[in-house]
């Protein structure tokens, strides 16, 4: 049996540890509900002072949450994960950043192999993201109902490539096409982005969810020693 070279598995094991308590997911999943609700058919009850000023909040919290996503997921992590199994430092590879048709392998850098490592997360996550725009660039250009079934298979091909690196449940990737299907059935033509966005978040939020409270019952919290 071979095994890893220790700065790769150090390497593997940072990054693995990022996504153990579904916090990652569970942000994400949040912020999409948040950004669905000035897309939602309840505000138009609301005086229009009111729905602007709620939408206009919801704006604001999506995108400072969306702009310090990895600061809130190191808070969280110290008020959950690392009192129970201990602190490993975050990975520092960011799979938005990074050149992408090349890997530098200087003498000053990481060793090449995870130099490779972080180019082949880089590159999956590159495939899943142009997958996801593909679906979402045919919300404006297909007519078609049948558009959300379509974009919902879609995104779920994105999240099976993504599992690759990105650790998750299957919740996401069986969800979409049912999502897909529930809102070309079920939901009216106007109403699908709505939807399709805030199904997306309830998606992530019980991927999310249900990883943290099984980590949460499989890693109690120490109890402090008594004097």
């Amino acid at each position: 049996m071979t095994f890893p070279p220790p700065v790769l598995a150090a390497e593997q094991r940072a990054w693995n540890y990022w996504f153990v308590d579904g916090l990652t997911n569970l942000v994400v999943g949040v912020n999409l509900l948040i950004f669905t609700l000035p897309m939602s058919y309840p505000l138009h009850w609301l005086p229009r002072p009111l729905a602007v000023a709620v939408s206009l909040a919801a704006m604001v919290v999506y995108l400072w949450i969306g702009t310090h996503y990895r600061q809130i997921i190191e808070w969280l992590k110290t008020k959950t994960t690392y009192p129970r199994t201990g602190y490993v430092e975050p990975p520092t590879d960011n799979p938005l950043g990074g050149n992408l048709v090349s890997v530098s392998l200087q003498d000053d850098g990481p060793p090449p192999e995870v130099q490779m490592l972080r180019m082949q997360r880089r590159m999956t996550w590159t495939i899943a993201v142009a997958l996801a725009a593909v679906a979402s660039f045919s919300f404006i250009v297909i007519q078609a109902r049948w558009k959300w079934t379509a974009a919902a298979t879609l995104f779920s091909i994105a999240m099976i490539i993504a599992r690759r690196d990105f650790r998750m449940s299957w919740i996401p990737p069986v969800g979409f096409p049912i999502l897909g299907l529930c809102i070309t059935t079920f939901a009216p033509a106007h109403t699908g982005g709505a939807y399709f966005v805030g199904g997306m978040g309830l998606l992530f939020v019980l991927d999310g969810g249900s990883t943290l409270v099984r980590y949460l019952l499989e890693n109690p919290r120490q109890k402090a020693p008594t004097a």
